[in-house]
């Protein structure tokens, strides 16, 4: 069963969904019938097929197959992120909030801020907040991701160039052009220089 799953997972990174879901959906079932819905192979397996699902254009059958979500653990943590990311795409902010706001609570209590997993969250709602206008709860959210980021692998990072696009995006889309500028810019030399540097 690992070999098809793996299989499916390499034809979803190259943009063969509908390959990669002919394979995942079968598997799902099989797993389901099997393992449970709890089993920590079903949680990634519905995970990596609702994420096929997202990234083909069909957030709402991602929301679909991860609700409801199993209870939150580290196995599940990323569905929850997944699912508020869906909720976002289809622009239902407050679900997007609601299921963020569960995982943001887990990720506290369990690891405490200042990982790698607190980044990525706090990404997520940053972006949930842009969506939702509320830019200055967005810049807080970027602020202290890119704060983070910056400390544990630098400004040359791929992570920490993500988390600068998204501030300065942020910021375009807020009005304040003269941040936007200055985050993306910041990336654009960073690639420049990298570039010259091979």
């Amino acid at each position: 069963m690992a070999c098809c799953s793996n299989l499916a997972l390499l034809y979803k990174t190259t943009g063969k969904y509908e390959e990669a879901i002919s394979i995942y959906e079968p598997l799902e079932e099989l797993y389901m019938k099997t393992l449970g819905p709890y089993h920590k192979a079903t949680i990634i397996l519905k995970h990596n097929l609702a994420a096929t699902y997202k990234s083909r254009g069909s957030p709402d059958l991602a929301i679909q197959l991860l609700s409801p979500l199993p209870p939150i653990s580290s196995d599940s943590l990323q569905s929850y992120v997944l699912k508020a990311s869906c909720f976002k795409d289809l622009n239902d902010l407050e679900n997007a909030k609601l299921v963020i706001q569960e995982a943001d609570e887990y990720i506290t209590k369990t690891y405490g801020k200042g990982n790698v997993i607190s980044v990525n969250l706090l990404n997520c709602k940053g972006l949930i907040h842009k969506n939702a206008k509320e830019f200055e709860d967005a810049e807080k959210c970027f602020k202290e991701a890119l704060e983070i980021r910056l400390g544990m692998n630098g400004e040359k990072h791929p992570e920490t160039i993500i988390i600068r696009h998204n501030l300065g995006e942020m910021y375009n889309a807020w009005g304040k052009k003269d941040q936007a500028e200055e985050y993306l810019m910041k990336n654009i030399q960073i690639m420049q220089d990298e570039i010259k540097n091979k």
